[in-house]
Formats: structure tokens, sequence, C-alpha cells
């Protein structure tokens, strides 16, 4: 409350002063209605459980003005919330679904821009093969060294995440990021060249948890589907402007500019999170959305923030079948987003020209997946707190599909599109749902405080880069035993795997009981 102590008794002498003249039996029946409405104070220092405007916005600013807007507006305002839910926070909600919505759109913007310091080097390989004559081996031991170090860094991350806030180390992963990658493009030793890229690959590996950590808070658990699945698709949208700004950077400044400038744009990112995020609602003066109770001794007796190790956080219900589920997806969606072209082209007889709008046709697809698979989380009841459910039948409806893309794509393009269309659009969604909102499901449902969401996703993101830096050895291995023609009997079956692990998800996790041992054994 804004002041304390008894309402005083509103007299005819202060209603009329107050309500510029107003009839004596007029100003009364004001004051006494503004009394009856939560305790009014007519000096605006006292609006019990409905603050006003400028109370809400933290004004200090007292006097007649502000208790004119009470006696006329609360009387009226009051009664209606009171029936809408029995509870205050109504008044803020407007405010919280803006401010929910303005955290959304920094977070897409800021992962989006995370691209610019990433998928440069995909544009300047052969240019930078050409200008300092490196090997081919030199330019794999660059990507393995980020995604080797991307890896690392969200297996160490647990210890770190529940110490330090997540706007701080997201600005300094943002802008070490944009050092690293500037960094690399003004120095010619490949020894340097590896080690610089890996430290970008450390650097970013922080970010998207943290990033699922802030929006947790901000959206309620029947939104984060569609929030996450929304954020989600600024890969996609990171991916294509990367790519192009620098192609556009390649043809005037040369390779070396390609990943400067793109740099350029992740390290703003950073300075823009140290400007606008907001990562706690209650900061603002808004309610955390997490609707997540720590579980009983899950909590420090002093009040600190409980840390989570690594072993701790596998200890968690239903997270290694978490992991062990998105390890796969992930080497599934890598193998197709990787080598379906060059499968196309070799083995379906199609062109370099359509075998990459095929590529197109793929990621677009996955696009509408992720959208739709984050609604469909959201919208259907059985799907909410479960959305493990829905990433499981996702995959068994794309075992049958991979094992059939070979034959279709060879009898004819049009079936070719439509069968790249449904397995873009089936591997997709499960991809950006389980390392975001369904990980932050099994931390609510194992009832752990927001202080395990950083770590958790984190651990789980781990899982997936390990397939994803995987995805090229077993797809060479799969290609040398089975032939390429075997490659996607080989998926469907790893797609099928999936679904058991998803399924355990899924299930109810059992809480502990608070009954003696000996009742337990009776």
């Amino acid at each position: 409350p804004l002041g304390v102590g008894p309402v005083p008794a509103p007299t005819p002498s202060r209603c009329r002063t107050e309500e510029g003249g107003a009839g004596r039996r007029g100003g009364s029946r004001c004051g006494h209605l503004a009394a009856a409405a939560g305790g009014v104070g007519l000096r605006g220092r006292s609006f019990g459980a409905m603050p006003t405007p400028a109370s809400a916005a933290g004004g200090a600013s007292g006097g007649y003005g502000r208790s004119r807007w009470a006696c006329c507006v609360l009387p009226l305002l009051g009664p209606l919330r009171r029936r809408s839910t029995g509870t205050a926070t109504d008044a803020a909600e407007p405010q919280a679904g803006a401010w929910a919505s303005w955290m959304l759109l920094i977070n897409f913007v800021a992962y989006t821009s995370l691209y610019f310091a990433r998928k440069p080097l995909s544009v300047v390989k052969v240019a930078m093969q050409d200008s300092l004559g490196i090997s081919t081996g030199t330019l794999a031991s660059i990507e393995t060294a980020f995604l080797a170090m991307y890896a690392a860094g969200q297996i160490a991350l647990p210890a770190l995440v529940s110490r330090l806030a997540a706007k701080q180390l997201l600005v300094a992963g943002y802008l070490a990021a944009g050092a690293a990658c500037a960094a690399f493009g003004l120095v010619q030793s490949p020894s340097l060249l590896v080690g610089l890229w890996a430290l970008n690959g450390l650097a970013q590996s922080i970010c998207y948890p943290l990033h699922i950590k802030v929006l947790s808070s901000w959206f309620p658990s029947e939104r984060r589907g569609r929030a996450m699945s929304l954020w989600a698709t600024s890969a996609q949208v990171g991916g294509v402007a990367s790519v192009a700004l620098a192609a556009w950077a390649l043809g005037a400044f040369g390779w070396r500019g390609a990943v400067v400038v793109p740099a350029l744009v992740a390290a703003m990112a950073g300075l823009m999170m140290a400007a606008f995020l907001v990562e706690e609602p209650e900061s603002v003066g808004l309610t955390n959305q997490m609707a997540l109770s720590s579980s009983p001794g899950s909590g420090t007796s002093s009040g600190e923030v409980e840390s989570y190790s690594l072993g701790k956080v596998l200890r968690i219900p239903r997270i290694a079948s978490l992991m062990m589920a998105y390890f796969f997806v992930k080497v599934l969606r890598y193998v197709l987003m990787l080598w379906l072209p060059f499968f196309l082209v070799r083995h379906c007889g199609m062109s370099t020209g359509l075998a990459a709008m095929m590529s197109c046709v793929f990621d677009g697809a996955g696009a509408f997946g992720v959208l739709a698979t984050g609604a469909l989380s959201d919208l259907v009841p059985v799907f909410r707190g479960r959305r493990t459910l829905l990433a499981a039948a996702q995959c068994a409806l794309l075992a049958p599909a991979l094992f059939a893309l070979p034959a279709v794509s060879a009898a004819s393009h049009g079936g070719a599109v439509l069968i790249v269309a449904l397995v873009g659009f089936l591997i997709a969604g499960p991809e950006a749902m389980l390392g975001s909102a369904s990980a932050v499901d099994c931390c609510e449902a194992a009832g752990r405080g927001r202080e395990a969401i950083g770590p958790a996703a984190g651990l789980v993101n781990a899982a997936g880069s390990v397939g994803a830096a995987m995805q090229g050895t077993l797809t060479a291995c799969a290609a040398a035993w089975f032939g390429w023609g075997s490659l996607f009997k080989v998926l469907g079956c790893i797609s099928a795997l999936c679904v058991p692990a998803l399924l355990n998800v899924a299930r109810p996790v059992k809480q502990p009981s608070s009954a003696p041992r000996i009742v337990k054994l009776l």
C-alpha cells in the first residue's frame, strides 16, 4: 500500500473542494463509495489492493487530483474486478501482456542477431581458402572446434547459471561472441582461427538456455508453447538474414569484411539487451508467470538462490529421457538439413538448383511446423504440461515418411516437394520444443524452482549439440555400412526410437510421500 492508517470519513466541504464545487450530497456519496471500494484514501495515500495508474507506475505525487479519479472510477471498477477473479492482479493484466510481448520481441531480435556471429563462416570458406591457402581439413577443424566448445559450454553451464543473473550472462555472451567473430576476421594463423572460433562457440553456448529462463518468467504454462515456438523461429530468420548480409559484405569488402560486419550486429544485440532486457517481472511491479513451487528441501534455509550442479540436474525426473530424445532429434534434423540436397542430386538425379529448392522447402515447412507445434501444445488440453506427447506423435509419423522419402523423391518432383515438406514440418516442431518448453515443463512437474530452468535447458541442449556434432560421423558410417539408399531407413529407425523416450517424459512424476518409512513398508 502507498499509505497506512484509517481512512478519514469524508466531509462535505472536502468533497466539494475536491470535486470542483460539486453538490454536498453528491460529494459525500462519492467519498463514501470510494471508502467502500477497498480503503481508498481521499488524498490518494492508501488505495488498498487496487492501485491508481500513478501508483502502479511508481509515482510518488499525491494530492487531490488522484483522489478525484479514485472517488469516481474505483467504485465502478472495483466490483467488476472482484467478480472476475477475486484478486487485485487483474488490474495489471494489460500492462503484463504489453511487457511480455516487449520481452518476447527483444529476445527474438537478440537471438536472431546471434546467428550473425555464426553463419558467415559458411559463406566465406572458399574465399578464405583461396586467400590464406589453408586446407579443407583446417576448415573442418574450425567447424568442429565451434561445435565441440558449444556442447562443452552447455554441459558446464549448470554450475554458472544458478549463481549469476541471466541478463549479465547474456550480455557478456553476446559481446564475447561478437568480439571473437570480429577478431576471427582479422587474423591469419590457422591456430588462431581455430582458437577464436572455438571461443565464439563457447560464448554462444550460454545464450540459448538463458533466453529460455528469461522467457519462462514472462509467459504462463498455457501460453508457453506458442511463445517459445514463435521465439524459436528466430533461428530460421537469423540464418537467412545473416547469410544475406555476409554475402553482400563478401562482395563489398572481401571475406574479412563478411565476418567483421555481421559480428558487429551480434555485439549491438548485447548492448540492446543491456539497455532494455528485464529479467524478472517483479522488478517492474508485475507477477512472475512461472508457476513453479520448490519441492520440500529443494531451497536453502537462508533464502539464497539454490545452485544446480551437473549431477543435481541429471537427478531431475525425466531429464535424462528428454536428453536422449533430443540427441536423436538433433541427429535427424542435422542429417536432413546438411545431407538432403546431396542425396537428392547423387541418388535421385535432381539438378543442383532443384535440390537447393528442396532445401528451402524443408526449411520453410519447418518454420510452419514450429508454430503449429507450439499452438497445438497450448490449445489442446491433453498436451498442456505434457508436450512430449505431441512430439512423440510427430516422431511416430516421421518414421514412415523417412522410409518413403527416397522412393517418392525419385518417382516425381511433385511427390518430392510434398514428402520433403512433410518431413521438414514433422522434425522442426520437436526440435524447437524439446529444448525449450519441454525442459521447463520437466522442472515444473518435478517441483523445481526457477533457478533450475537455465541449467536444465542447458544440459538438454548440450545433448542436442553432441548429436549435431556427431551427425557427420554417423552419416558417413551409415552410408558406408548400409549404402546411401538405406540411409533414410536408418533415420526412420532413429525416429522410432525417440517415441518411447518421449512417452516416458510425458508420464506423471510421482511426488515423494511425507509418510514415515514404516507406513510406506506396510
